[in-house]
């Protein structure tokens, strides 16, 4: 629809099959980095983002709360480019480490910066996923106030093909 869009992974993908599948060296850890990051650029491709659209924090899988740092001037350096909308895991909902502090970060970055988007939050790893793959890797819930929420549904049938196509890079 003409506009700019940046996708930004904050961890590099190096344990998912060691702590989801037990599988850590076939393929091993740091080519799995390299996997992924393939990975996510072709699925990005088949969404119409290009190469240079998509980011890498690096930080490692399952880790990231120890790179929150790293994860920080990340987010202040995609920033210098103001978003209009932002979609980000769900920072208390979603009950993995990586993806709820993920959005917390991005959240605390857009305050600090003085921005205002539109912000859409999604929940990938509920306790249904935590139970189907028997791995748990949470994180304290964020202290505050709920917020209110509005439940977005948006009618994607038209880009179910694409969408498929690039899950299927995955």
């Amino acid at each position: 629809q003409g506009c700019s869009v940046r996708i930004v992974f904050s961890t590099d993908g190096s344990q998912s099959h060691n702590a989801v599948l037990g599988i850590a060296d076939d393929p091993t850890p740091a080519e799995l980095v390299t996997i992924r990051r393939g990975e996510a650029r072709a699925a990005a491709a088949m969404l119409g983002v290009s190469a240079d659209r998509v980011a890498f924090v690096g930080a490692e899988d399952t880790r990231l709360v120890e790179s929150l740092d790293r994860l920080r001037a990340a987010v202040d350096r995609v920033l210098e480019e103001p978003p209009v909308e932002v979609y980000i895991p769900h920072e208390t909902r979603e009950l993995n480490a990586d993806h709820s502090l993920t959005g917390r970060i991005v959240l605390e970055r857009l305050a600090a910066g003085g921005h205002a988007p539109r912000v859409f939050k999604y929940v990938v790893w509920d306790a249904e996923v935590e139970r189907s793959f028997g791995f748990v890797n949470r994180v304290a819930k964020a202290d505050g106030p709920e917020q209110e929420e509005v439940l977005h549904r948006e009618d994607i049938a038209p880009y179910l093909d694409r969408k498929f196509q690039a899950l299927l890079e995955h």
